[in-house]
């Protein structure tokens, strides 16, 4: 198994997103610490919430690739940048594994049925208690919650008080949650 930030594709289209973007979007160490999650747990249903350009949809994707598991529903309040992460997705050959729903994660994930092996939330910070709130029932028994920009993020307190096992990465504003 290699490493998601050792894949040249994905580098050179994240590179291509970050040369155009007006936010800081560069590889970071927490897709590839997402990508390793998805390899590790083998999820059948993963849902991102604030997909942005679908720089962690590639990785998070990728990894289901590797597995040949599982299917991701990549969620984007911005139609813009939601094209841009459906173009994304095609361009690295990982498309057939990524749905992309240009709604607001507040809207969508109450109409969501079923549960989820693994989620990702990345809305803005102020946004993840309700996220929180929305995807809580969806999670799977024993699947994981990631929370980027979590050292301002009220879903990690939360997560902490409903029992689930938190795990911070400081460094990286991030933390992981197992349910």
């Amino acid at each position: 198994m290699y490493f998601a930030e050792e894949n040249e594709r994905l580098k050179k289209i994240v590179r291509r997103i970050a040369e155009r973007s007006p936010a800081e979007v560069t590889p970071r160490p927490v897709d590839a610490l997402v990508y390793s999650v998805v390899r590790a747990s083998s999820p059948e249903r993963v849902l991102e919430l604030g997909a942005y350009e679908g720089t962690t949809s590639l990785y998070i994707a990728q990894g289901l690739v590797d597995e040949e598991n599982g299917k991701l529903v990549a969620v984007e309040v911005d139609g813009s940048s939601a094209k841009g992460a459906r173009k994304h997705v095609e361009e690295a050959g990982v498309a057939d594994r990524v749905e992309v729903v240009v709604e607001d994660s507040r809207d969508y994930v109450p109409t969501l049925d079923g549960v989820f092996d693994l989620v990702f939330v990345s809305t803005p910070p102020g946004q993840h208690a309700a996220d929180y709130e929305n995807v809580r029932r969806l999670l799977a028994e024993g699947g994981f919650l990631c929370i980027d920009n979590a050292d301002r993020s009220e879903a990690v307190e939360r997560a902490r008080d409903d029992g689930l096992d938190v795990l911070e990465f400081d460094d990286w504003s991030f933390a992981l949650a197992q349910n």
